[in-house]
């Protein structure tokens, strides 16, 4: 199905259960539900690039706390050059916590919003970690999440980021 699709988001956990089945089971016999722990760069970026190899153009991996994994081919189709050959990871934004509960639907939204309204690859990775982050702010899934000029007047505020496993903050 990934040559027929055009994003693909899935959570670190999900896709290594889907394409790498021993090697998630080996993160979870050592490190249990927090398979992240035991997780290095290369690995995120090895397995994106397998699903880049399988066909579809844009790769976020959902990272949990540790914010998001944007790869994408070298030629995105409909997107201008700013998204060829895309690899960076998005650590998370400084959230007044109440709760995680849809931060990576929310994160997703945020992606997707941002992707159909015309964004650079580099823009859409952090109005998607921003969406996630802010969504925490409330105990359900989007009561937290304002209009996107809201969501990118935040960013540009300087809002702080919280240093991911992999993040360059």
């Amino acid at each position: 199905m990934l040559p027929s699709t055009d994003i693909f988001l899935p959570s670190l956990d999900e896709i290594l259960y889907m394409v790498d089945r021993e090697k998630y089971n080996q993160l979870v016999a050592k490190f249990g539900a927090k398979i992240i722990d035991g997780v290095d760069a290369d690995l995120v970026e090895n397995t994106a690039q397998n699903l880049i190899d399988l066909g579809v153009p844009v790769v976020v991996i959902k990272l949990g706390e540790h914010g998001l994994y944007l790869r994408t081919a070298s030629t995105v189709p409909g997107k201008n050059s700013s998204w060829n050959n895309v690899s960076r990871f998005e650590s998370c934004f400084n959230p007044n916590l109440a709760g995680t509960t849809g931060a990576g639907d929310c994160a997703i939204a945020g992606f997707l919003s941002a992707y159909m309204n015309g964004a650079s690859a580099e823009e859409a990775i952090v109005m998607s970690v921003a969406t996630g982050s802010i969504s925490t702010e409330s105990l359900d899934a989007v009561s937290a999440i304002p209009h996107r000029s809201q969501v990118l007047a935040r960013v540009n505020s300087g809002w702080d980021r919280i240093p991911g496993k992999f993040s360059r903050v």
